[in-house]
């Protein structure tokens, strides 16, 4: 199914429109093979280096909400593309990628990559070019080749009147400039990937900045996105190697004082440009009035150091894994992955100074696989003086400054500037590079210079080319206790303070080494019950401290020396958890009905556990019974079995996979031939944690299936934490199942057969799933599927149900329940009698699907909103076109019955929007033009004939987009788009298809999805209390879906009430608006199964 993604917010020009082709109908939903691509690497110029990928990066936190309602009514990888100007062509790699995966910002993440040469595809260049209005461009000779596209020469052969030039680059120059430069990229390169590249959002945003190259138009022509640039002359590599190496001082200071000047106005649009190096800096054309003017290009690697929501700095973040930028440039920062700010530009350009001027770095020359770090370490182990030796002071000046900057702090540009004014000459006219524009900025903002600032503090110097070590220590508050230290301890004397400290209670908590010699903490407050240590010549001794693991003991502190030698510490009574078959049986030792485990260990390559033989399972007696078993034996391992998961959930443990097969009984022939006993811990985990002995937190993931199919709960199959009540209902199928031979959810088969089962199994009811059984067979049903996900289950009062069905005499009863017996002994048994007074539990599963119109409710000050419902596609434009001229736009849409509903108010912030009602699902043609135009998707709904409803619109806060379209719901691709730094902001169906729409930029700090076969109220709920709202929703027939975010911007009144209504709620709406509560989304689908 086809997944889109836009790219980075483009243009707000609305004349920058792509010439598209007629859609045409995916009958067959094929997933054909594209071409696509990853940006080039950073090193990958002109000079062919092979430096550094990118990985995108984003920082998630979570906020805590406040008052929430749910009521019912009592009827019922942009990927940017790097725009090269001109003469600069860029490599890049190839890869394959199915066609479901599309997006408009050029398929690619926001990082460039190793890269290769693509060959993209044969089809041929236009002869003529003409986009977004430009004029008639005629392509002359090619400029250069490369992963990112082709570049050409253009000529004008036809003049453009003015009312056609309505581009952002329509501007004087046009009248004498006949010569471009075109740049070419066909739409199923792995730049475009079906959609416009990226450096357009870029470039959109930096247009008219100073020192940024024009482009003058920009759109699509048959099978290729084109650019027409302004045509652009040698870079200050090419100068510097066309010049034997060498640069001028004066040349080198004009270029730092313009280059500053650049970056100053690239960071004040909210930029960073992410790549600065000699190479991206470009000289006008030879023979132009700007030929001594200086631009910066290669944009690809640009991102926000603003965010554009807040206008806050972009929050810090580190990923070690994450480079971003060509390694000999690069700040030291981008090496150890943080977050890319302006200091970055800043230190990259001080590099670049003194690279064109003493003609060499003197971290060049590593070669390899960890050339990335020796560079890294190179940088920071070069002090400024070091660096700039040979140099003029004002350049060691400004590397002394640039890499002491914090992550957010503001770069004082006029006084970086002022550095260099002594070495230039004083009349502009003769500088080798045009500073008019570092002046027009230094007007504006007014020139500090350095004497203005003699009473700043100094900074504290942070690279003096002196390496030294230290102690590390750390400290944390705690309540009074006992410590103590050892340091400088050799080998010999280690065994001696460890069992001196043993012996006044006091177990190690921290070690470290120091010249071979080894420190110790030791305190009273770690809460270990005991403790094992080894000194090793090996960094680290394996086999002893897998012979520690069997023996229960973790490693709590670990140490190396010089030498390669090891101290390793390991304890128990930590609070780790090994959640391994072994573990689990010796956690569970003892317990009624686990099989006793009497010996483990290793031999060889194997692990072995020495067991109790035990007989038949379950399975086997039915099997072997010509598939029938008595009522009574079913009663009788129906009590011991709810006695046994009542002793295993004491333990705070969950079962996680319980079916006849991990049922077993004893030894034939043995006294335990009769007893039961449950078998098999491998998905075993724990409902209660260990620290805080309460309950686990809840949490879904729909992509996590844990169990057997036949047997597992709902909330099992719909991906939710395991908890009590999933036990309870696996044994509930598993009683039916040898009562009844067989369950109503068997035979199916194929890829979807885990959500078939589980629809099925939310389908039938109790009294369904219970014909021809006992009573109490039905009312456990009934009890455990409705329990609620914390809640404590009612052991005595199951086994009570049985009771009345087995016979009075155990000694004659089938399976052998004296561990029952002393099991309700001790807690004491309650019958059904003692419980008459229990509030009756509202029923899940009543067998009776039904759908409903679900409609949220957020808290808003006081505005107009409008809804419209049962619009027929013809009436659909003229409700739309009436709420614009009264100042609505659309806020939410949705469909029943194949006519639409509308919600539109004055609160949405959008300043354009269009739609489109389309036959298809969705129109993926339309929806790219207008994200060419700077539109996003803002609403979508779809009909079950098939088609849809696409509200697109302007003034949103979203960056990028990407959306899917898939026969399930896809939340593998919500959870990869999550770490992409997406979120979903739109979801519709259509009969049985989804189409989920991510965006980045949303303004959320995390996200969950919540699924079901029902309204999922308790899980709702929980996300409530933990401070998400809802903010998208969606149903099909079968299942609904909601999404709930936190938003990184707290509102005022965090209200929000949900409503489920068998008709669209107008009655209901005029009540919640008297509250000040306005429909914030509404979707019709499967609320009751």
């Amino acid at each position: 199914m086809p997944e889109l993604r836009s790219r980075n917010r483009a243009s707000n020009n609305p004349e920058h429109n792509p010439i598209t082709q007629q859609p045409q109908p995916d009958n067959n939903n094929k997933l054909l093979p594209v071409r696509t691509r990853q940006r080039r690497g950073t090193g990958q110029n002109r000079r062919n280096n092979k430096d550094a990928i990118g990985v995108a990066e984003w920082n998630i936190s979570k906020r805590r909400g406040r008052k929430v309602i749910e009521t019912r009514s009592s009827k019922d990888k942009a990927q940017e593309i790097v725009g090269e100007e001109a003469i600069r062509v860029l490599r890049e790699e190839v890869e394959e990628r199915s066609m479901d995966e599309f997006d408009s910002g050029g398929g690619r993440s926001g990082d460039k990559g190793a890269a290769a040469e693509d060959d993209g595809s044969n089809a041929p260049l236009p002869e003529k070019v003409q986009v977004g209005g430009s004029p008639m461009y005629r392509i002359d000779k090619k400029l250069g080749k490369g992963g990112f596209g082709q570049v050409y020469v253009g000529r004008r052969i036809s003049p453009t009147s003015s009312s056609e030039r309505t581009g952002p680059g329509a501007i004087e120059a046009w009248n004498t400039c006949y010569t471009v430069a075109l740049k070419f990229e066909h739409r199923s390169s792995k730049g475009c990937n079906y959609g416009p590249p990226y450096e357009w959002q870029v470039y959109n945003a930096l247009g008219g900045s100073h020192g940024v190259p024009r482009v003058h138009y920009k759109g699509r022509q048959g099978d290729y996105y084109v650019m027409v640039m302004d045509m652009l002359g040698p870079s200050l590599w090419d100068v510097w190697n066309n010049n034997s190496h060498t640069m001028s001082i004066d040349m080198v200071a004009c270029i730092a004082i313009e280059a500053i000047s650049i970056l100053e106005k690239m960071h004040s649009r909210g930029y960073v440009h992410g790549d600065v190096k000699p190479e991206n800096f470009l000289l006008g054309t030879p023979g132009s009035p700007d030929e001594k003017k200086l631009f910066l290009v290669d944009l690809g690697l640009a991102t926000r150091w603003r965010d554009s929501t807040t206008g806050l700095h972009v929050e810090y973040d580190q990923r070690p894994d994450v480079f971003r930028g060509t390694v000999r440039y690069a700040s030291v920062h981008a090496h150890l992955g943080r977050t890319g700010s302006r200091r970055d530009d800043l230190e990259s350009l001080a590099y670049t100074l003194i690279f064109l001027l003493r003609g060499r770095l003197p971290w060049q020359g590593y070669q390899g696989e960890n050339k990335g770090f020796l560079v890294c370490k190179k940088k920071m182990a070069t002090s400024p003086e070091t660096l700039c030796c040979f140099c003029p002071q004002p350049f060691r000046q400004f590397v002394e400054y640039v890499v002491n900057l914090k992550f957010d702090e503001e770069p004082n540009y006029a006084k970086y500037i002022s550095l260099f004014d002594g070495i230039v000459g004083p009349n502009p006219a003769i500088r080798p590079i045009n500073t008019d524009g570092a002046q027009k900025v230094g007007q504006k903002r007014g020139r500090l210079t350095m004497e203005e600032e003699d009473d700043e503090q100094p900074k504290k110097k942070i690279r003096m080319g002196m390496p030294a070590t230290q102690w590390i220590s750390v400290y944390n508050a705690r309540r009074p206790m006992k410590q103590r230290y050892h340091y400088n301890v050799a080998d010999v004397r280690l065994s001696q303070h460890i069992e001196k400290g043993n012996e006044d209670g006091l177990f190690i908590s921290s070690v470290a080494s120091c010249s071979n010699l080894w420190a110790l903490i030791m305190d009273a407050g770690t809460g270990f019950t005991a403790q094992v240590h080894e000194l090793s010549p090996y960094f680290l001794h394996k086999e002893w401290i897998m012979e520690q693991w069997e023996k229960n003991y973790y490693i709590s502190a670990i140490a190396g020396a010089n030498n390669g030698s090891s101290l390793v510490v390991m304890s128990k009574g930590t609070q780790y958890l090994q959640q391994s078959y072994s573990s689990c049986y010796i956690a569970l030792g003892g317990s009624h009905g686990v099989p006793r485990v009497h010996y483990k260990g290793r031999q060889g390559d194997y692990y072995v556990m020495v067991m109790d033989m035990l007989g038949p399972s379950l399975w086997d007696v039915w099997n072997n019974n010509s598939h029938t078993m008595s009522i009574d034996m079913v009663a009788c391992i129906a009590i011991e079995a709810i006695s046994i998961l009542e002793k295993m959930h004491s333990r705070g443990y969950v079962h996680g996979d319980v079916k006849p097969e991990n049922f077993l009984l004893g030894t034939p022939g043995s006294p335990d031939e009769k007893k039961l006993f449950l078998v098999d811990l491998g998905l075993a985990t724990r409902w209660r944690d260990s620290t805080t002995g309460l309950h686990v937190e809840y949490d879904q993931r729909p992509d996590v299936f844990r169990g057997t199919v036949r047997y597992a709960s709902v909330h099992a199959h719909l991906g939710r934490t395991g908890s009590r009540r999933d036990d309870l209902e696996s044994l509930a199928y598993t009683l039916i199942f040898l009562l009844r031979g067989r369950l109503p959810w068997q035979g199916y088969q194929g890829e979807n057969k885990g959500f078939l089962v589980c629809k099925k199994k939310m389908a039938t009811s109790p009294e369904t799933l219970c014909c021809f059984c006992p009573q109490p067979f039905r009312q456990f049903v009934e009890y455990v599927v409705n329990l609620k996900f914390d809640e404590e289950p009612n052991y005595a009062k199951y086994i009570s149900l049985f009771d009345g069905i087995v016979g009075p005499n155990p000694a004659i009863r089938p399976i052998n329940t004296d561990g029952a017996q002393k099991v309700g002994q001790k807690r004491g048994r309650l019958t059904m009698e003692e419980e008459d007074d229990e509030q009756p539990k509202k029923k899940i599963r009543m067998g009776m699907p039904a759908t409903q119109w679900i409609s949220v409710y957020n808290a808003r000050r006081p505005m107009k909103q409008r809804y419209h419902y049962n619009v027929a596609d013809v009436r659909l434009s003229q409700h739309i076109e009436k709420g614009n001229e009264d100042g609505l736009f659309i806020s939410s849409v949705a469909s029943c019955s194949n006519l639409w509903a509308l919600i539109m108010d004055a609160g949405t912030g959008f300043t354009a929007q269009v739609h489109e009602l389309s036959p298809y699902f969705l129109h993926k043609e339309w929806i790219m033009e207008q994200w060419e135009k700077n539109y996003y998707i803002s609403a979508i709904a779809g009909a079950n004939n098939g088609s849809s409803l696409v509200v697109m619109s302007k003034g949103t806060q979203y960056l990028q987009q990407s959306y899917k379209v898939s026969d399930s719901f896809p939340f593998k691709w919500i959870n990869k788009k999550w770490r992409e730094g997406f979120y979903v902001t739109a979801m519709a169906t259509a009969g049985s298809r989804w189409a989920i729409v991510m965006s980045r930029g949303a303004g959320f700090s995390d996200q969950v999805v919540e699924l079901d076969f029902l309204y999922p109220s308790e899980g709702i709920h929980r996300r409530w209390d933990s401070g998400y709202r809802i903010t998208a929703t969606a149903a099909t027939w079968d299942q609904a879906a909601l999404v709930l975010s936190v938003p990184r911007r707290k509102p005022a009144d965090e209200t929000q009430e949900t409503l489920r209504t068998s008709a669209f709620p107008s009655t209901h709406v005029k009540e919640k608006w008297a509250k000040n509560l306005y429909i914030a989304s509404i979707c019709y689908g499967r609320t009751v199964s």
